[in-house]
């Protein structure tokens, strides 16, 4: 767990009555339910939706790279790589020049 959630959760844990607790766990589990289910809507090869999405941003891709506003990232060397665990994987990046 990390630090800031601990300390959020500690405080919740002594200032708050068990009500307001049991509450606020409710609401976080929602919260994440939801956003599973909208990951999952979004990746999901046979939606609509998704494979149009991702076809918009195939194209904004190539656009970018056909006018040369992008560079390869170079993981072995990246500050990204060792923060996020990319460290191996083969990325290019959009970043405008």
């Amino acid at each position: 767990m990390r630090p800031l959630l601990a300390k959020a959760f500690k405080k919740i844990s002594e200032e708050l009555p068990e009500y307001e607790q049991d509450f606020l766990a409710e609401r976080l589990i929602q919260l994440l339910e939801t956003e599973d289910k909208q990951w999952d809507s979004l990746f999901d090869p046979a939606s609509t939706e998704a494979s149009q999405k991702f076809a918009t941003l195939q194209k904004r891709a190539r656009a970018h790279f056909e006018a040369g506003r992008t560079e390869v990232l170079d993981l072995k060397n990246s500050d990204l790589a060792h923060n996020t665990g990319l460290l191996g994987w083969h990325m290019a990046s959009c970043r405008h020049r």
